[in-house]
């Protein structure tokens, strides 16, 4: 499934953005307009760093960690 999800038309690339709420919402972006995904999903990732830490599990196996980025 994620092979699926991520293709030329769904990776985002940006040198900056103001934080790491505007970042996951600038990836989401292209899922959206697709409708692949819905806005409470956006909602939903940002809850889970701020609740469980800053990394993303992806897959059995699989994370993002995320702490030590720059934001700004």
């Amino acid at each position: 499934m994620l092979n699926e999800l991520l293709t030329e038309k769904t990776i985002q690339m940006a040198e900056r953005t103001e934080s790491w709420e505007e970042a996951i919402r600038l990836a989401a972006k292209p899922l959206l307009d697709q409708e692949l995904i819905k806005e409470h999903y956006i909602d939903a990732m940002i809850d889970n760093v701020k609740t469980l830490g800053p990394y993303m599990i992806i897959g059995p196996e699989i994370a993002i960690p995320t702490r030590g980025l720059k934001w700004g």
